[in-house]
């Protein structure tokens, strides 16, 4: 099984590009506190996600809100131009739950439910070489 499931809030601003073929991607990082006796540690992840679930984060989501990210983890390996052999693991969302509340008037309004945007994930050839994540 994998699958991962995290809380954290947007460290920057989620970035929209689209593929060759036309398909939206964006990538944002998320840090989630972790608090274990009294100590409190910050982990960052990598999130991406694909399609409309992309271009509704871009659009609905900016850095510092709190989101509940949904999805798989995934590797992805290369090998640099000095020859060195990198990796990093990502979280590709299938769900994004937004947490923080929306604002209006300059008053915080409850917190509304976004109806939970599902996306099937892309095969190999929906990914773009040039994308470095």
């Amino acid at each position: 099984m994998n699958s991962v499931n995290e809380i954290g809030n947007l460290v920057q601003d989620p970035e929209l590009r689209y593929t060759s073929g036309g398909t939206a991607v964006t990538q944002f990082n998320i840090a989630v506190n972790e608090k274990f006796n009294g100590n409190e540690k910050v982990h960052f992840f990598p999130v991406v996600c694909w399609r409309k679930l992309a271009e509704a984060v871009t659009e609905y989501q900016k850095k510092g809100q709190r989101v509940a990210v949904s999805g798989r983890l995934e590797q992805q390996r290369w090998e640099d131009s000095d020859g060195n052999k990198r990796s990093v693991i990502k979280i590709v969302a299938h769900n994004v739950d937004f947490l923080s509340p929306k604002k209006g008037n300059g008053r915080e309004m409850p917190v509304e439910k976004e109806p939970p945007i599902e996306e099937t994930f892309p095969t190999d050839d929906d990914v773009p070489d040039d994308i470095p994540f």
